[in-house]
């Protein structure tokens, strides 16, 4: 069985400067896919926001941020929680917890400062994405 309130919410905000995009979206499983195996439950959560502003000297800057919660638990009792925030595609808060994490953590690769350097969305399934500057402020007023 498949319990699926998905929930996608998706707002924009702008003004003068610039406009923030904010996605979030949340669902619950309980999956018991016949009477042989045991039935599992999930729950997700995620938010995600990019912004994009046009500063004083005609450049423009940006950001993302995206934070995710993660619940998993079976009628044998095991678990699995993770809750991580990203911003700018660096790992700012990472916590795994429950009976089936791994039994050493997990050890991140220092990596460089991301930058602002995409300008295409990338979608799913090869469709075409609208450039920010290619009519897209344009259309949002700037």
């Amino acid at each position: 069985m498949f319990s699926y309130p998905l929930e996608v919410d998706a707002w924009l905000f702008k003004d003068d400067t610039g406009y923030t995009v904010l996605f979030e979206h949340t669902y619950k499983r309980s999956l018991l896919p016949n009477p042989y195996t045991i039935q599992t439950n999930i729950d997700a959560y995620q938010r995600a926001n990019g912004s994009r502003w046009r500063l004083a000297n005609g450049t423009n800057t940006g950001n993302g941020t995206n934070t995710n919660r993660f619940k998993y638990f079976d009628l044998h009792a095991n678990t699995y929680t993770r809750d991580v925030s990203v911003t700018n595609n660096n790992i700012t808060y990472d916590k795994e917890g429950g009976s089936l994490t791994w039994s050493t953590p997990f050890k991140f690769i220092a990596q460089p400062l991301a930058t602002f350097a995409q300008k295409v969305a990338r979608l799913p399934a090869g469709r075409i994405a609208k450039e920010f500057g290619d009519g897209f402020d344009s259309e949002l007023g700037f």
